[in-house]
């Protein structure tokens, strides 16, 4: 139980940022920064997958309710807690995943840290992005949009995971 209230003021702190900052920036019609997914990738890796699902589900909900819009980032966090840990394995292999290392550029390196950050996002985006649109009217508009926000998203999480590597 003392783990959990280790990364509570982390949780906090992206869903406020997320709300508060990254809702707010205008870069343009297409480009959604879904930024808070970087504290489900920053957990260490062996968190069992219940409590990967359970801490996606209360910071879904949390980003929801900060944002006033009912469920989608609660749909699109809990698909990326559950599909988290296997990108994990792809990108650094399964015996380091079995080591419990927190995936961070000081850990495994900035280029596997950039690669599973990437691939987690545009996860998180096509699900989040999917789910708001709910139309194949504009599927092309749509897979701009999901392109532009994985890339803007993964950029500013990179950044601030490398950022909060730095200080510890």
């Amino acid at each position: 139980m003392k783990r959990f209230f280790d990364y509570l003021p982390a949780f906090a702190a992206v869903a406020l940022l997320q709300s508060l900052v990254f809702d707010n920036l205008d870069l343009g019609l297409y480009i959604t920064p879904l930024v808070y997914p970087v504290f489900l990738a920053a957990l260490p890796s062996r968190i069992k997958p219940w409590q990967m699902l359970f801490v996606g589900l209360l910071l879904g909900v949390a980003v929801d309710l900060l944002a006033g819009c009912p469920g989608l980032h609660t749909i699109a966090s809990l698909f990326t807690a559950f599909c988290r840990q296997g990108i994990l394995r792809l990108v650094v292999g399964y015996e380091v995943v079995r080591e419990g290392v927190i995936p961070a550029p000081s850990s495994i390196g900035a280029g596997k840290t950039f690669r599973f950050l990437t691939i987690l996002i545009t996860i998180h985006c096509i699900t989040f992005i999917s789910f708001e649109t709910l139309t194949t009217a504009y599927i092309y508009l749509t897979l701009l949009r999901i392109i532009l926000s994985s890339a803007v998203s993964a950029i500013f999480a990179f950044l601030l995971l490398r950022l909060i590597d730095r200080r510890k």
